[in-house]
């Protein structure tokens, strides 16, 4: 037998920030991921392009636009990420399909999963294996900051290399109301967005 934790904290903006998650921080981190990915991408479309061009051709042709927004739904709805979701973004546009076009699927797909994860994480919070998940371990000063500064920490989920779809189930977990989650959500449409533009600035240096 389970019994519910106790009522968490609501979102209390007087309180500090843990210093992991400080501006600062998190601005060389983002600045560092972007910077990796954008390497990344261009070592592998250097040595691999014609296989790169080729598998996204097959992922447009296969899943098209609601079939890259699904895979999207499946990874942001999971709490532990699986696969960086970039990969599938940039495959689209490697297979032909425009850069704003993948944004807006891919928005459209990463909350509803956010969203999905959220009322998930409702239904089973209680469940001591998902507290063990979100709470414990590595997620541990990030789910003291959503129970803290809700909309910051989605916020940070939505635009840094935070994982997005743990804030989400956080999100759920502290019973953040539904408006604000889905107006900060909105953030995850510039973020895709510039990786995407990335992305390509490192398709035309490979060619």
């Amino acid at each position: 037998m389970t019994t519910s934790p106790d009522p968490l904290p609501t979102e209390s903006p007087e309180e500090e920030i843990d210093p992991e998650y400080a501006p600062k921080r998190l601005a060389w981190q983002t600045l560092i991921g972007v910077l990796t990915f954008f390497a990344g991408v261009g070592a592998v479309l250097y040595f691999f392009k014609p296989e790169v061009l080729a598998l996204g051709q097959s992922l447009v042709e296969t899943a098209g636009g609601p079939g890259l927004a699904l895979i999207w739904v499946l990874l942001d709805l999971c709490p532990v990420p699986v696969v960086p979701n970039d990969v599938f973004s940039t495959l689209a546009v490697a297979g032909g399909m425009s850069i704003w076009t993948v944004a807006s699927w891919c928005t459209v797909g990463s909350i509803i999963g956010g969203l999905l994860g959220r009322k998930l994480s409702k239904a089973v919070g209680h469940r001591p294996f998902i507290v063990r998940i979100v709470t414990q371990g590595k997620s541990a000063k990030l789910f003291n900051l959503i129970r803290r500064h809700q909309k910051l920490a989605l916020g940070i989920g939505a635009l840094t290399p935070v994982p997005y779809s743990l804030t989400c189930w956080g999100a759920g977990l502290t019973d953040m109301p539904l408006r604000p989650f889905l107006i900060v959500s909105l953030l995850r449409f510039p973020r895709i967005l510039v990786y995407l533009l990335l992305f390509q600035a490192g398709m035309i240096s490979a060619a």
